[in-house]
């Protein structure tokens, strides 16, 4: 028979642990509210708590994800609860949001009881119980009034998991917001920024860190383009020997989308891609930074604005399985908070290149009216030299003298300014509009200039020129002919420099063009076909420490010899500007590469787009 004094103590205990379990409650929702501490410091006090509170011998806080369950927890692994769960009935638990309680058995000499919480998209949380099996009678864990308490408890938890990570994902925006008007959408400046700032998302604690960081990309893409162009880059450049991180941001280098993985997100029209370049899709990997190195993991997913693609966000890990669900979510929501700040950063880049074709008007128009002045007083002068001379030739005749050969070689010379001026006169507009340039009249007038003849040079240099049968006309201007002048004369500095090193005879310059039919998926109103000029050497090549430097204005590996270090950046830009793109391959002692990607001409779209080019240049400069 119970004693009142039982009765009293009994009611006492039982009031002191439901006082201690809303305590625990408490103190989470006092966390939730007003708390500092970090996620993962709060799951070790509770997990403390929780294991007196229970009686049991191990109590542990897991995150879950469709591929994987982890400790949410730093405590020490000899109280984290140990076990096996198949995925099928892990999914089943976090969608039904019930308790499930694995019994001790012959082989197993514990009951594991887990509770599950929705804590973030992506990613829930699993509590999970662990006790040896009782002498006598059934586990505690099996009683419902304590798996309702316990479930309670998980979705405190799982609210704290959301509210602290809102609290970070809200002033990595804030910062992001910030960063656009202190840069006053200058393009450059936030580019370089945007990157830092899509970093800060990525957790620096708790189960979904990566370290070290994966590298981060930004690429920015117009629809129908052939080219994506790599806005921003941050990370670890892998095959270098000591693994430092190194930056390059700010860049706006092109990339083929049928030679990246992010061009199959692009065909497949898809809003996320996750795979392991080391098995798929390895002949598509060609990637800025890595070398010949292939990642082990690259996640990417796209930023539309309105529904349209605009831009990628491209991560790339050296270790396989980096990224999951978790992972996936976090970079969705940043591309969709990103959308609208991209879209006005690209929109502010078209207005400036709109100004820029705008002020390319004027200058045209005025190179016009200056033609025409110039030719005016030009011909006038020529005529009268000329009149001058053929009287002069008469006098002469008359005398029945031959004339002078100083007279004749000034009529001859005379002669030569005035066609000479006609001809440059009629040029001068074809070296700023674009049109349908002729590659193989471009490519053989650019490599005339190096005739030994013409030249006056004695040269070891064979300038091998290959062209395909079929005529290739490209959408460009005669500028062209001078950027392909250029790189040739790089090839032959660096050639004639291997020369005088003795490292090799003879040199070889050898300049090719291939057409290639685009696929259906890329295909777009302005080209079926993208025509590549290829332009290698046997020179010297170029130091691999500063191979990445070489694309940058300004930079030269010939300045003690008077180089400017412009002439292969202004071929970039002036390749992107037409639509296409360069690249280069460095061979570092035995040559170089450039390849330049232009677009075929098209009658139909690019008359038309050069039309309304010359409009809205009007418009913009009135």
């Amino acid at each position: 028979m119970l004693t009142t004094n039982k009765i009293l103590t009994d009611m006492e205990s039982l009031f002191i642990e439901y006082e201690e379990k809303i305590d625990l409650l408490r103190w989470i929702d006092k966390e939730i509210l007003e708390g500092e501490l970090e996620i993962e410091d709060i799951f070790d006090k509770c997990c403390v708590n929780l294991r007196r509170l229970t009686n049991v011998e191990k109590v542990g806080i897991f995150a879950a994800t469709y591929s994987r369950l982890v400790p949410y927890c730093k405590l020490e692994s000899g109280n984290i609860p140990s076990f096996t769960m198949e995925p099928n009935t892990l999914q089943t638990i976090i969608r039904e949001e019930t308790c499930f309680i694995e019994k001790a058995s012959s082989n197993k000499s514990y009951y594991t009881l887990f509770v599950p919480a929705k804590a973030i998209p992506g990613m829930d949380l699993i509590v999970v119980f662990q006790d040896s099996m009782p002498i006598a009678g059934a586990s505690h864990l099996t009683d419902e009034h304590m798996q309702e308490y316990l479930k309670s408890v998980a979705r405190q938890l799982g609210i704290v998991a959301r509210t602290k990570t809102e609290e970070k994902t809200a002033k990595a925006k804030e910062e992001i917001i910030n960063m656009f008007f202190e840069n006053e959408l200058q393009p450059r400046r936030c580019w370089e920024s945007m990157i830092e700032g899509i970093a800060s998302f990525f957790p620096k604690t708790g189960p979904f860190t990566i370290s070290p960081m994966p590298l981060i990309q930004v690429l920015s893409y117009k629809k129908g383009s052939c080219y994506l162009s790599l806005r921003a880059t941050q990370g670890t450049y892998f095959h270098s020997e000591d693994e430092n991180e190194r930056h390059a941001v700010g860049e706006t280098l092109p990339l083929k989308v049928d030679e990246t993985i992010c061009g199959i997100l692009i065909e497949q029209n898809t809003n996320t891609l996750l795979v392991n370049p080391k098995i798929e899709y390895t002949n598509r990997f060609k990637a800025y930074m890595y070398g010949k190195n292939i990642p082990g993991s690259e996640l990417i997913v796209g930023i539309r604005y309105k529904g349209e693609l605009i831009a990628l966000l491209n991560l790339e890990h050296m270790d396989q399985d980096v990224f999951d669900a978790y992972h996936i979510r976090l970079l969705s929501n940043v591309a969709e908070f990103l959308a609208p700040f991209v879209n006005a950063l690209i929109s502010r880049e078209d207005r400036l290149r709109s100004k820029e074709i705008g002020l390319l008007y004027v200058i045209t128009k005025l190179i016009r009216r200056m033609a025409s002045t110039y030719r005016h007083k030009v011909d006038n002068l020529l005529l009268k030299s000329t009149a001058t001379i053929n009287n002069l030739r008469k006098d002469v005749e008359t005398l029945g003298k031959t004339p002078n050969d100083r007279i004749e070689a000034l009529a001859n010379f005379l002669e030569e300014l005035r066609q000479g001026s006609k001809t440059f006169l009629r040029d001068v507009p074809d070296y700023v509009n674009h049109l349908g340039i002729d590659l193989h009249a471009t490519i053989n007038d650019a490599v005339s200039e190096f005739d030994p003849e013409k030249s006056k040079e004695q040269s070891r240099i064979e300038y091998r020129v290959e062209m395909p049968s079929q005529r290739l006309t490209v959408y460009a201007s005669r500028i062209l002919r001078e950027h392909l002048y250029n790189i040739i004369n790089n090839s032959r500095e660096a050639i004639n420099e291997a020369i005088s090193k003795g490292l090799i005879k003879d040199g070889l310059i050898k300049i090719t063009a291939s057409r290639i039919q685009l696929s259906d998926a890329l295909q777009n109103d302005t080209s079926s076909a993208r025509v590549t000029v290829t332009i290698s050497d046997n020179g010297v090549g170029v130091p691999e420490d500063i191979y990445s430097d070489i694309p940058q204005f300004g930079f030269s590996t010939k300045k003690e010899s008077g180089g400017s270090g412009f002439g292969l950046a202004a071929a970039q830009e002036y390749a992107q500007f037409v639509g296409g793109g360069l690249d280069t391959e460095n061979r570092p002692g035995s040559g170089f590469i450039v390849r330049i990607h232009l677009q075929e001409y098209s009658s139909e779209y690019h008359d038309h787009l050069n039309e309304q080019k010359a409009i809205k240049g009007e418009r913009d400069v009135t």
